[in-house]
């Protein structure tokens, strides 16, 4: 995970993220927290969620 990011693994299976002040930081951070959330976006749309454990969805994002 991104060093000052707070995105929760459970995010994945919600229609909406979980973001803590840290994932605004700065512009650096705020990339790569859309580019973080993009993945799981598509990870979700993939029906990724589905079959494989949250946690290795969150380590591959």
């Amino acid at each position: 995970m991104a060093r000052g990011v707070e995105v929760s693994a459970d995010a994945l299976v919600r229609s909406h993220s979980d973001s803590g002040p840290a994932s605004f930081a700065d512009e650096e951070v705020l990339a790569a927290t859309i580019a973080r959330e993009y993945d799981h976006v598509l990870q979700q749309r993939a029906g990724e969620h589905l079959r494989r454990p949250l946690a290795a969805l969150e380590d591959e994002a």
